[in-house]
């Protein structure tokens, strides 16, 4: 049975015209055609789907190669087996290409309708907050996208990847601006049975505290100023998750009191999984929640949309005085 994929032998010698394998880039011929062999690990499936041929889609592929210096595919006897590099590359290469299609759609749009807002958010506030807001704002703006993605770590906008983020900390961002969507405020939570015998915070502090593995002296701070007690006010002891949405479900399974930011535990303590044990003791921690993004996202009328509109969100949900 013959192989699905040409020999090393039929590859091009490094000059092939206007696409020779010394130019700076591969053309976006030769990107997508590996980015298509990569996923259907075929040259054929790939060249059906670009209505391309079997040779000229193993051809393109070659020119990438020859760029990378290396090969990106084990040609078999079964079809193409990608090796780690070619992982690495097909993803980014993946993420240029998608990136390109909505800048031209975009343009096509004269840069007001059809515009495609990437944004990168932090989990918790993406799913819990966010997500649940988001049909409202795209039946009131016809014909604007979004392109969702979720990220603990810095997100990074010098590779020209995302438009915008919603980051929480104090507001310093290099090279980008910060606008404050609003400060953040923490509430004690747990399961309705664990509630009934909690008269003040020192019972809060005996019992298992759930903690936040990216926050773990949120406890101690909280517990610093309303229990004297230095045994029992350390606020160290307990399990760690990693994120919000694990500690609202750890707290809701009675596994112990969780610290968390309001619109984290809205849900469940609007549903009853959660219950507030010491009413009255919610605080502001110093840090807020905040719309970063660089200059040039100012030209994109899907982020000038999307910023007005998460302001007035915002004001609705929490109050024109807690926003500010």
């Amino acid at each position: 049975m013959p192989t699905d994929d040409p020999e090393p032998s039929h590859r091009p010698e490094p000059s092939q015209g206007t696409e020779r394998a010394d130019a700076d880039l591969p053309s976006l011929t030769a990107l997508a055609s590996f980015e298509a062999s990569l996923r259907h690990r075929s040259f054929t499936a790939a060249a059906r789907e670009l209505g391309r041929t079997q040779g000229a889609v193993s051809r393109q592929v070659a020119l990438v190669e020859q760029h990378v210096g290396a090969e990106l595919f084990h040609r078999e006897q079964a079809g193409l087996r990608p090796t780690g590099a070619a992982e690495l590359l097909g993803a980014r290469v993946r993420r240029v290409l998608a990136r390109l299609r909505s800048a031209l759609a975009d343009a096509r749009e004269g840069g007001e309708k059809g515009s495609t807002l990437h944004l990168a958010l932090l989990p918790t506030f993406g799913t819990t907050w966010l997500i649940p807001r988001l049909p409202r704002f795209l039946d009131a703006h016809e014909g604007l996208a979004g392109e969702l993605t979720t990220s603990l770590r810095t997100f990074d906008f010098v590779e020209g990847e995302i438009d915008a983020a919603i980051h929480y900390g104090a507001g310093a961002w290099p090279g980008a601006r910060a606008e404050r969507l609003m400060k953040e405020e923490v509430v004690v939570v747990c399961a309705p049975s664990r509630a009934a015998g909690v008269k003040g915070a020192a019972d809060v502090a005996r019992g298992p505290l759930l903690h936040l593995v990216g926050r773990p002296g949120a406890w101690g701070r909280w517990l610093k100023e309303r229990v004297a007690d230095s045994d029992v006010s350390d606020g160290r002891r307990g399990p760690r998750f990693e994120h919000h949405a694990m500690v609202v479900e750890a707290a809701a399974a009675g596994l112990g009191y969780a610290l968390l930011p309001d619109f984290a535990a809205a849900r469940a303590l609007r549903d009853g999984r959660l219950v507030e044990p010491l009413p009255g003791t919610r605080a502001r921690t110093g840090s807020s929640y905040w719309l970063v993004y660089p200059d040039r996202s100012l030209e994109l009328a899907s982020l000038r949309a999307f910023r007005d509109w998460l302001r007035a969100e915002i004001r609705a949900d929490r109050g024109e005085e807690r926003s500010g």
